[in-house]
């Protein structure tokens, strides 16, 4: 039961995050319209996930899967206070609106300090952080298909970063540094 609790939660998190992040791609433009009274959730998404449009229909989202977009007192949320987890899509927009997918090799996470998370692996990656990663990865594929299949997620120790804690994060990828300052927003309700 609590596999299946914590798979259905996830996927709940999963299609939340990627119906977001897809509105972002589909609809960005230089129209934008702020939320009225945003829960502590939304407001830690809204800042979590990073859209890069890089021109030439190239689009990179990026999404620190922050404990706060998890259900309170779930295992999830308890998953996400210990480890680092980011999912990425590389999209371009092909003629005719389709998009392709470029595969996410991996990431390089630095804390504030500057040192390097330590990237979980086929080799150091805990049972539940297994299983949580698999989770998410089939949730958003049932959720988007193609985008939620381009998506590449990649867990890494904590290393001390916390999202309601002092600090922040730098995520390296395809030549851009994306930055996170914490506390995010939402975490009045951590």
């Amino acid at each position: 039961m609590r596999v299946e609790s914590l798979s259905g939660k996830c996927r709940q998190a999963a299609l939340f995050a990627l119906s977001a992040m897809l509105c972002a791609v589909l609809f960005s433009g230089p129209v934008n319209a702020r939320p009225w009274k945003p829960s502590p959730s939304a407001q830690a998404q809204d800042y979590a996930e990073i859209l890069d449009t890089r021109g030439n229909g190239n689009v990179i989202i990026v999404v620190w899967i922050v404990p706060q977009m998890m259900p309170q007192s779930s295992e999830g949320r308890a998953l996400l206070d210990k480890y680092v987890v980011f999912g990425v899509v590389h999209g371009h927009i092909q003629g005719g609106g389709a998009m392709a997918f470029a595969p996410i090799k991996g990431l390089q996470v630095n804390g504030a300090n500057g040192k390097p998370l330590v990237a979980l692996g086929a080799h150091n990656t805990p049972p539940n952080v297994a299983k949580f990663l698999t989770n998410m990865e089939g949730g958003m594929r049932q959720a988007v298909g193609a985008m939620g299949q381009g998506m590449g997620f990649f867990a890494f120790e904590g290393g001390g970063v916390h999202a309601c804690q002092k600090g922040g994060l730098a995520v390296r990828y395809e030549g851009e540094t994306y930055t996170y300052v914490t506390p995010i927003p939402g975490c009045s309700a951590h």
